[in-house]
């Protein structure tokens, strides 16, 4: 990956942190009832998709932009890459 594809692709994430910020800090609109029930779901999600993306591994090769995106859990991934307590069954 050239150094332009690379700063591409680091901001292309560091895009989608700033999103997920603006979405958990954005305030209530007046809502009342069903809409900010439906509202609140929404505002969830985006959140969580925002965050997902901007908390990717990205990488650009041939034009293709790949995102690898770890869904295990924290204490998974710590374990798996040699960090933090591994709690085994014994």
């Amino acid at each position: 990956m050239s150094d332009d594809e690379a700063v591409f692709v680091d901001e292309f994430v560091a895009r989608f942190v700033e999103r997920a910020e603006a979405v958990r800090d954005a305030g209530m609109p007046p809502l009342e009832g069903v809409a900010r029930v439906k509202w609140r779901q929404q505002r969830q999600l985006d959140y969580q998709d925002f965050a997902m993306v901007g908390d990717c591994d990205a990488s650009l090769d041939g034009g293709v932009l790949t995102l690898v995106v770890d869904l295990r859990p924290r204490i998974c991934d710590a374990g798996l890459r040699g960090a933090g307590v591994v709690v085994g069954v014994g």
